[in-house]
């Protein structure tokens, strides 16, 4: 959402507009935890929301995210590791964020998704371990995932047309993103 404001007048408005659209004050905010004062944005708004990016890669080319022949990746080593992650995300829980989603490119691509869902899942204080998928190979790891900790999935779905989506991602994969949306029908019942 985008707010702008031309007029003068509502300038007091808006310190109330924002404060309605956060979860938390910044007046919520343990007072006997001092890393907490950094999830607090300049509008006095306590975030407790953490998106992590897995990875860069993707198995899909989407004519509005990637060029046909892909691009330049970061080496691997420069990446963060599994440890890594989950020491990054338990500083971030334990200052009071209670929600992480995990994105990528395409976190399913990432051969440790589940042991990262898994140590996620455990931390103290987390209370929704999220991830935001294509769902091309989620049919294939989605009940070992959800045995792992993970609480809510987001699936992109462009289009319901075949032709339109292999045309939109330049990759075959309707028929399976549609088994893998298929599947959660029943695993988060």
């Amino acid at each position: 959402m985008v707010l702008v404001l031309r007029s003068g007048c509502m300038n007091d408005i808006v310190p109330k507009l924002y404060a309605t659209l956060c979860e938390k004050q910044a007046s919520d905010v343990q007072k006997d935890n001092p890393a907490a004062d950094m999830l607090v944005d300049s509008f006095g708004r306590l975030h407790t929301y953490l998106r992590i990016s897995l990875t860069e890669r993707c198995n899909l080319r989407c004519q509005y995210c990637m060029p046909a022949e892909g691009v330049e990746l970061t080496p691997s080593t420069r990446l963060l590791s599994q440890n890594e992650i989950i020491r990054l995300a338990d500083l971030f829980v334990s200052s009071g964020v209670t929600k992480v989603r995990l994105t990528g490119g395409e976190p399913t691509i990432r051969k440790d998704i589940e042991e990262i869902c898994l140590e996620l899942s455990s931390l103290n204080g987390l209370k929704t371990l999220a991830m935001t998928t294509n769902g091309i190979i989620l049919a294939n790891k989605l009940p070992r995932l959800r045995e792992c900790g993970l609480s809510l999935l987001n699936i992109g779905l462009d289009t319901l047309v075949p032709a339109k989506f292999e045309f939109m991602t330049r990759r075959k994969g309707h028929d399976r993103l549609m088994k893998s949306i298929e599947l959660t029908s029943w695993i988060w019942v």
